[in-house]
């Protein structure tokens, strides 16, 4: 029998909504690992995930220092490394070799003096000069919008690739002759934010030469792209189809990892012209905003969905080099007005907060994932405006004072500083004992010596849906029980303001830095609020077993679902399916809208129930990946059948069968 704690919770919506309750297990005696091919995850990396926006060591170094302290250490930037035009045509010339040479060793030996333990950064091309790009702005077409003649300067002229990659090539190789004189960086992106109608293959093509001059110098950097910032595939996907698929099929056998940006936006605070205010929602809430129009939401089932179409995709063009690492060099949520601050209240930080939470507690559990960096700064700065909104240090009185202010993302990264430890067994049902196909409770769970930490985030829409957590030991006989079981929270208490309000605010922003005991009975954990409950035993807590929860992905994707129709697939599994304890499926559905009610699972011809899709219902532009679980003894090895039976006819809203995956457990 084993040692286990249980969380039960129960979700009041409203006073006229139905009660919905939740309970989530923890065993902190088993250990697990998260595997995906050749990748795997076993422990929290916080280098990888803790991290600020900014170049490392590019501060004072006590401020340096402090950033380390608090698990904020920058982790990524842009840098301008472009040929200087020769003549009447193009070429690089000595001089613009050693300008961007002398920049980059100042700022990587910079940060060699300060990196401690060789934290991993990344390093992204900013823009290329006028004389290089495609569409110059100063000769445009006249078939382009203001903005979009403006992001031509990410759009490298055809004729430039090679000769571009070479210049980066040698570029690298001179840096990383100092050895360790400079730092180089673990990931670099040929470009940052490429304009999304860059021709595809044509983006992947200059990728590619860009990784080939780096092996042909012998840089051990690796080369990520494409850096995408607005992968949302639309709810007919042609945005996947005509870009990044495609970037997939012709850079995914070079590159080294993918790189994207995942920003969630929300309509709720939006700048002040007709045309923004015409797209406004009333909730800030993105949990509540998906089913009010906004279709720019990624952490409610699609980001998951869209790293396993991005898996799944590799795998197909790509299986001797599959699964392909993934770094996400910027992520957070935009449609906060001021984009550039200030922000006039706590509750604009808040709304922030949680998205990085989502997206982090996505992303500790996905082993292709190699590096996070929230786009939080770690200073703001006179480029880069003074009072930044999302930002650990602002500076507003710069140049006249060079003094630097706190923020609320301060405490924010002081909130997780404690938590790491290895992974461990954790589990969310639903009050009918179901999994949680949803994702409406988020859990994961830690073991660190002789201490435990379950993270529990309600994921669900501020201020309607409060959870109550009732916390219950389950220890067998003769299993010591924790000495302490204590909690802190992260939450906003209080009214929604108005989105440009500067009037005081009536409510407050709880971070919470120290531990509290966990009192017997009835908590409350409001919506988009998130708990750290720790539990410490006398001893180290003792390991029984080492549970891995294995992935694999059909390579078919994005198979149309047709009225009244089956859609059958089949995913092929090693041989040792037999030794799995248990198993589930996942299903990644899509559909603008959402579907009235899921599909029926066959496994081989055997019924295993239906999937859950009532989270979807209304939702703009839904994808998910949808969790079933699933007896493991009716999987075998190699080919597997599996059957999704629709009911109803599909009119509109292109329903899509995207991906499918089986995580074995064993």
């Amino acid at each position: 029998m084993q040692a286990a704690l249980c969380v039960l919770l129960g979700t009041a919506i409203t006073a006229t909504a139905a009660t919905h309750s939740f309970k989530v297990e923890v065993d902190f005696t088993k250990a697990v690992q998260f595997r995906m091919g050749s990748l795997s995850k076993e422990h929290l990396e916080r280098d990888i995930y803790f991290r600020s926006y900014g170049n490392l060591g590019a501060h004072a170094p006590a401020r340096n220092a402090e950033l380390v302290t608090i698990g904020a250490a920058p982790g990524r930037g842009t840098i301008f490394q472009n040929l200087v035009q020769a003549g009447n045509g193009p070429g690089f010339t000595t001089n613009s070799q050693n300008l961007s040479l002398t920049e980059a060793y100042t700022r990587f030996s910079r940060t060699a003096q300060f990196n401690p333990g060789n934290l991993p950064h990344a390093l992204a091309l900013g823009r290329f000069p006028s004389w290089m790009i495609v569409g110059n702005p100063e000769d445009p077409s006249g078939l382009l919008e203001d903005w979009e003649r403006q992001s031509q300067n990410t759009v490298l002229r055809p004729d430039l690739y090679t000769i571009h990659a070479e210049f980066l090539g040698k570029l690298y190789s001179d840096l990383q002759s100092y050895g360790p004189a400079v730092s180089m960086p673990a990931y670099y992106s040929p470009i940052n934010e490429p304009f999304w109608r860059w021709d595809r293959e044509g983006l992947a093509e200059y990728h590619v030469a860009v990784k080939e001059a780096f092996v042909a110098r012998g840089v051990s950097t690796a080369v990520a792209g494409p850096t995408a910032a607005w992968p949302f595939p639309l709810s007919d996907f042609r945005v996947w189809n005509n870009t990044y698929r495609r970037f997939v099929a012709g850079a995914g056998g070079a590159l080294d990892a993918f790189d994207f940006h995942f920003y969630s936006k929300g309509n709720w605070s939006l700048p002040p012209d007709p045309a923004s205010q015409a797209q406004r929602v009333p909730e800030p809430s993105l949990f509540e905003s998906q089913k009010l129009g906004v279709g720019t939401v990624w952490e409610y089932g699609r980001l998951e969905g869209y790293l396993e179409l991005v898996a799944a995709a590799q795998q197909a063009y790509w299986p001797e080099r599959s699964p392909m690492p993934v770094i996400v060099s910027e992520f957070g949520r935009q449609g906060i007005h001021p984009q550039f601050g200030p922000w006039e209240n706590d509750f604009k930080p808040w709304l922030y907060m949680t998205s990085v939470i989502r997206q982090w507690m996505t992303y500790w559990q996905r082993p292709e994932i190699r590096l996070t960096i929230p786009f939080i700064m770690s200073m703001s700065n006179r480029n880069d405006a003074q009072s930044r909104g999302q930002a650990i240090f602002n500076q507003p009185n710069h140049p006249a004072s060079d003094e630097y202010i706190a923020t609320r993302f301060y405490e924010f990264y002081q909130f997780f500083r404690d938590l790491e430890g290895g992974f461990a067994s954790v589990r969310v049902t639903n009050q009918m004992g179901e999994m949680d196909s949803a994702g409406h409770i988020r859990a994961a769970a830690f073991r660190n010596g002789n201490r435990g930490y379950l993270v529990v985030h309600n994921a669900m829409g501020f201020p309607r849906h409060a959870v109550q957590i009732q916390v219950q030991n389950l220890l067998p006989e003769g299993m010591i029980a924790p000495t302490t079981i204590e909690w802190k929270r992260l939450y906003y208490e209080g009214d929604i303001p108005l989105p440009d309000s500067t009037a005081p605010l009536n409510g407050n922003l709880h971070i919470q830095l120290n531990y509290q005991p966990l009192p017997t009975g009835t908590l409350s954990l409001s919506g988009e609020s998130t708990a750290i409950i720790r539990f410490t035993w006398p001893s180290e807590i003792p390991l029984t077993e080492t549970r891995i929860e294995e992935r694999f992905l059909s390579s078919a994707t994005m198979i149309p679902i047709e009225g009244g129709d089956s859609v059958i697939t089949s995913i092929q599994l090693p041989d040792n399916v037999t030794d799995w304890q248990t198993s589930r499926i996942e299903i990644g559905l899509a559909r603008d809208g959402g579907f009235s009610i899921g599909p029926c699972v066959l496994i081989n011809g055997v019924n295993v129930g239906s999937l859950n899709v009532l989270a979807g219902r209304g939702v703009k532009d839904w994808h998910a990946l949808i969790p079933l679980a699933v007896p493991a003894h009716v999987w075998r090895a190699g080919d597997n059948v599996i059957e999704l039976q629709f009911e109803g006819f599909f009119r509109h809203g292109f329903p899509h069968v995207v991906t499918t995956s089986v995580v074995g457990i064993h």
